[in-house]
Formats: C-alpha cells, sequence, structure tokens
C-alpha cells in the first residue's frame, strides 16, 4: 500500500515544480474539504487558499489535537503547527523541492501522465482522469479553475538537470487540483484521496498567519 507521504510526494511536487505562472491566473479562494487514506486510516484534511497562501488544517492519529500547515509561497516557508504542543516546525520549499527531486524527478525525468479520455464529478465540479506515474499508477481526476495544489507553480528546479516541464505547462495551465486520487497496482484499485466539499468563500488573512508564543522545532531547511 502506497503511504499517504509516498502519494502527497507524487500529486503534489509536480504542482510545486512546474513553472507555471499562476499570478496571471484568477486563483481559488475558499476550502475545499478531502480525505485522505492510509490502508484502514482516514484523514479529512480542510484545505484553505487565499493568494499566494495556504493552509491545511487535520487530526492526525495519536497527536493530542489538531494539526495544520501553513503554506507560503512568497516566502518560500512551510509551518507545521501543533498548537495543542505549544510547537511548531517550519521547512524551505527549495530544500523540501530538492529532497523529493531526488527521490522522485531525478536525471532529467518526471514522472509520466497520460488522459484516459474519462472524467468525474466531485462536489458539484467536473474534472477529467489522467494516469500519473510508471511503477505504481496513479490515477488522479484533475479539475481546473482551483489553483495548483499546496499553492504551487511558482517554483521550479533549475540547472542542466532540470527536468523539461513544457508537456506539464501545456496540459495543466489552467491548475492543477485532484479531486479523486486511486492507485492501480496489480489489478487493484484502491482511493488515495477524494473531495467531499468545495466551498468559495473569502477567507480571514489571520487563518494564515503563525501564532505567537509558540516554540520553533529544527526542520528542513527552517
Amino acid at each position: 500500500m502506497m503511504s499517504l507521504r509516498m502519494m502527497l510526494s507524487t500529486v503534489v511536487t509536480i504542482p510545486l515544480l512546474t513553472p507555471t505562472p499562476i499570478m496571471a491566473q484568477d486563483q481559488f479562494q475558499g476550502v475545499v474539504t478531502y480525505i485522505l487514506s492510509a490502508g484502514s486510516q482516514e484523514v479529512e484534511v480542510k484545505y484553505m487558499a487565499k493568494g499566494d497562501k495556504v493552509r491545511q488544517e487535520m487530526t492526525m492519529p495519536g497527536m493530542p489535537g489538531p494539526v495544520y500547515i501553513l503554506i507560503d509561497m512568497s516566502t518560500q516557508k512551510t509551518q507545521t503547527v501543533m498548537e495543542s504542543m505549544g510547537m511548531y516546525v517550519e521547512t524551505d520549499i527549495k530544500a523540501a523541492i530538492e529532497m523529493a527531486g531526488e527521490a522522485q524527478v531525478t536525471k532529467g525525468e518526471l514522472p509520466s501522465f497520460r488522459k484516459l479520455g474519462t472524467s468525474g464529478t466531485f462536489a458539484g465540479v467536473d474534472c477529467d482522469n489522467y494516469a500519473l506515474g510508471k511503477d505504481e499508477e496513479i490515477e488522479a481526476c484533475i479539475a481546473p479553475g482551483l489553483g495548483w495544489m499546496m499553492g504551487g507553480g511558482g517554483m521550479m528546479r533549475r540547472g542542466p538537470s532540470a527536468p523539461d516541464f513544457s508537456s506539464f505547462r501545456s496540459e495543466f495551465k489552467n491548475g492543477l487540483f485532484p479531486l479523486q486520487v486511486i492507485q492501480v497496482k496489480d489489478g487493484k484499485r484502491t482511493k488515495l484521496l477524494e473531495v467531499k466539499s468545495i466551498d468559495r468563500t473569502t477567507l480571514d488573512p489571520k487563518l494564515f498567519i503563525l501564532p505567537s508564543g509558540l516554540r520553533k522545532m529544527p526542520g528542513m531547511g527552517g
């Protein structure tokens, strides 16, 4: 079974790495509620987006209270906040991308993708099904008009070994947000993610600000 970490790496790293000019698009503002599944565990996540900032709220198994992640593409930082424990962990997005790049995007290669010719509708929003990856195939129903998941699109891996992102820029020029993600392995289909509701609404900027008085713990490049 693919872990939540590996699933998110496949589905989310691509938008973060793809140098699409998202600031020129009409950006989604509101709350998307989705369910992440890993084995017998399910986690409900509230994804909040406003401009170049994202907040994700969830209750993780074994944690004493809710956890939320603040993502700010303008500062290129993420902050994982555990208020019940009085602390947070800060991560540098570039450092995280470099680490993911070593595992997922090496030698100038990207996971392959192909349009399957089928579609779906979740929470009243239409999406098109794509197959992503090679060894473990992931089917993702991608919706335009909700921006790039995790606020991505403004980051880019540079250098002589950087992958060619032109095909992704061309195919997903109106955004890349998965409404459903299914793992296909050995003939078995396992749902990893599914959006339950989408609420287009104006959000309070304070939702995206780190509370004061929390202890900062060591993080990747933070």
